[in-house]
């Protein structure tokens, strides 16, 4: 059994913030509001993230150096390997970390070649990490796409480098190999046109994204995890939700701005049970079979704070270590 996490983790750079409101400071909005500062709550995801159960932590958007360094040590002291990409490029740091209780073998990186403002002015891409676990060998992509829905021809661009990239791994090696991508894909997955929004976890009365058809065309025919093993809405990111709370207790995600309404799933859990490449000198796909993943359980994890800084901010108990929810998944390699 091995359980994954995938978790947009919202640690942006001071600089960042010069544009976010209130603008001109260093520190955002949020910190303002909740008086807990980016680094108490990464302090925060480092503790919860070294005590849990997942054995494979894909995290996007640890922009800020010192968390990263925070994070990332306290992992390695709760036993896991942490593989941060090397950052090379002029642009600002990609964000992305892994963190793995299995061995970590061989490990890359690559930045998207396009990208749109604000993703611009960061090193957003992907990585791969080789690692070996319940006796096969397991190729992780951990990626962060272009962000907003105006710029759907960028994400595509983006997936068919993704589609490379992954290509020239496993061309690299013959051994089995599972594959499983990981991220904030920033690509719609539901969509519920003409209907109020339900509660949380409510029944589906949502279609299927033509981007998200999209998504999976591009990548070669990946099985959704969440889409294959919950027939709800997986909202990571819910800017709606239920005022007092769902019947799990979940509610409207106050690191999210109150103009923001929208309830969408942004962020994935892939699986591969074959990869089709391109030929070179054909237009038709060679298709590689891989070591198939089942998947027996997936969530959305809210990660709330848990405690109040002060017994009267009794409202703290709800307010979320990051304007993205977590997804988890429990996987058996066949």
């Amino acid at each position: 059994m091995l359980r994954a996490l995938t978790w947009n983790v919202m640690l942006l750079p001071r600089a960042a913030k010069l544009g976010i409101p209130p603008r001109g400071c260093v520190h955002g909005w949020w910190e303002n509001r909740w008086a807990h500062p980016d680094l108490v709550r990464a302090s925060a995801i480092a503790d919860r993230l070294a005590t849990s159960r997942w054995d494979l932590i894909a995290l996007q958007e640890v922009f800020d150096t010192r968390a990263r360094q925070l994070i990332a040590a306290r992992l390695e002291d709760a036993g896991f390997e942490v593989f941060v990409p090397p950052h090379r490029e002029k642009r600002g740091h990609h964000g992305l970390l892994l963190a793995s209780r299995h061995p970590i073998g061989r490990a890359s990186f690559e930045s998207f070649r396009r990208a749109r403002f604000p993703d611009s002015i960061s090193s957003k891409g992907m990585s791969a990490t080789e690692i070996e676990a319940l006796g096969v060998r397991l190729l992780v992509i951990n990626a962060h796409l272009q962000s907003e829905a105006i710029h759907a021809d960028v994400r595509r661009a983006q997936l068919a480098q993704m589609h490379r990239f992954v290509a020239t791994h496993l061309a690299a090696s013959s051994r089995p190999t599972a594959l499983l991508v990981l991220g904030d894909l920033n690509v719609v997955g539901e969509e519920r046109p003409d209907a109020p929004a339900p509660r949380l976890g409510a029944a589906l009365p949502l279609r299927r994204t033509d981007e998200h058809r999209d998504l999976i065309a591009l990548l070669g025919g990946p099985r959704d995890l969440f889409r294959e093993r919950d027939a709800r809405a997986g909202f990571t990111w819910d800017g709606l939700g239920a005022p007092d709370g769902d019947e799990r207790g979940l509610r409207r995600n106050l690191l999210i701005p109150w103009d923001d309404k929208d309830q969408q799933r942004l962020d994935y859990a892939l699986a591969f049970d074959t990869f089709r490449a391109r030929r070179a000198t054909a237009p038709t796909h060679e298709e590689r079979p891989l070591a198939r993943l089942d998947c027996a359980e997936v969530s959305v994890e809210p990660f709330p704070f848990e405690r109040a800084r002060r017994a009267r901010e009794t409202s703290l108990q709800h307010l979320p270590l990051s304007d993205h929810y977590g997804v988890s998944v429990t996987l058996y390699p066949r």
